[in-house]
């Protein structure tokens, strides 16, 4: 495994845990100590909740390709997803959603918007994405994704349910200017099975069981503050090692601009190919 490293404009932190499976010589991350705070403690759930708690139930459709989705917490319990987007190219989620909200809109792309949007989910992935070409999730305000699902081992076999408090089947990309919280008490914060890309964002913090973010054939982060908290696993982590149709490199880590501050019980970053940091062009 090889790290590159560059660190004039590129600050990482990671606490509680190597960097790495095996350390470099050479390398720009400073290390220390601390404990992991737990995810229970978290204030921001509280605070986050309460300016939302005056959402009303509503859903206005657009005549565009755009739709605008709103909810209010309901206190049933859920034995399916709240709700289910299976066409458009944009829609807007915003005040406070009961349960799990399920993208499957084959191999098309599709933009979604959280704009200032709580959603809280014991039976799925607050966000479970089934189905797309590629999901770019636009952030608009302060947002909040919360699994309240128990935890459970990673290997979990059942299909049916997502792995992450935003979990997708294809590549993920978080952009613009809006803050972003997820807190997983399941397994993984942020998880794609294939690649996650952090651009022009602004502020995402994941406080999560394991990894905080795996994407399992790479992790990308251009821009943007990351303050991710593992209790069980890695901050970041990929997971596939071989080549793409297109003769790509899968397994990489690469970071070439913004801020990442890493808590973790394991590897700070552990990559199955390379972890390549640099300074943004």
């Amino acid at each position: 495994m090889k790290v590159n490293t560059n660190k004039k404009y590129l600050f990482v932190l990671v606490l509680f845990g190597m960097l790495i499976g095996c350390s470099p010589k050479e390398s720009s991350i400073s290390t220390e100590t601390s404990s992991i705070p737990s995810i229970s403690q978290s204030s921001f759930i509280s605070e986050n909740s309460e300016k939302q708690s005056n959402s009303q139930l509503s859903s206005e459709k657009s005549s565009s390709s755009s739709t605008v989705i709103s909810s209010s917490t309901s206190s049933q319990t859920q034995t399916d997803f709240a709700l289910k987007i299976t066409s458009g190219t944009s829609q807007t989620l915003t005040g406070n959603i009961n349960g799990s909200v399920l993208i499957d809109v084959g191999d098309n792309d599709i933009e979604i918007v959280l704009s200032n949007v709580s959603i809280y989910s014991s039976f799925n992935s607050p966000i479970y994405v089934k189905s797309a070409g590629e999901v770019k999730f636009k952030l608009q305000g302060e947002n909040l994704i919360v699994d309240t699902r128990n935890n459970i081992d990673e290997n979990n076999e059942d299909d049916n349910q997502g792995k992450g408090a935003i979990y997708a089947k294809c590549d993920l990309k978080f952009t613009s200017s809006g803050s972003l919280i997820v807190v997983a008490n399941y397994n993984n914060g942020i998880h794609s099975s294939d690649d996650i890309t952090f651009k022009n964002t602004s502020k995402i913090q994941v406080d999560a069981f394991n990894n905080a973010v795996k994407g399992n054939d790479s992790v990308e982060v251009q821009s943007g503050t990351l303050l991710l908290r593992s209790q069980n696993g890695s901050g970041i982590k990929t997971e596939n090692s071989s080549l793409s149709s297109k003769g790509n490199q899968k397994g990489n880590i690469d970071i070439s601009g913004g801020d990442v501050i890493i808590y973790s019980y394991g590897d700070g970053l552990e990559a199955a190919n390379d972890v390549n940091i640099s300074n943004s062009p």
